[in-house]
């Protein structure tokens, strides 16, 4: 049996969409006790922790294309300076969301040890 390939542009928007729910339950003032901010706080630094993994394997994705010749670019130039210029982006975010995981994780640690009183 062939397994079907998930599509991971769904998942993508899912996950926006997502954390637009969270957005928007947060907007304004909300009264959200300590444990609540905790856990969700936790699971927000679980998603930047693997947030670069996926953008990695897109990029390494694209290079797999770029080598196979696959890559078509609508104005008629040749793809390799995009391609390029992507590739580096991508790792630019991938250094810019493993710094905010550090960022993000100063602020998780405390909160784990935070009750509501």
């Amino acid at each position: 049996m062939t397994r079907r390939q998930p599509n991971i542009t769904q998942l993508a928007r899912d996950a926006r969409d997502l954390i637009e729910h969270i957005n928007r339950a947060t907007a304004g003032p909300v009264d959200i006790p300590a444990p609540q901010i905790s856990a969700t706080t936790q699971a927000l630094l679980s998603l930047v922790q693997r947030l670069p993994q996926a953008i990695e394997q897109l990029g390494w994705a694209l290079d797999r294309q770029a080598r196979a010749d696959a890559i078509r670019m609508d104005n008629g130039t040749e793809p390799e300076a995009a391609v390029a210029t992507v590739k580096n982006a991508l790792a630019d975010t991938v250094s810019a969301l493993n710094e905010t995981a550090e960022h993000l994780q100063h602020a998780a640690t405390p909160l784990f040890s935070m009750a509501a009183k």
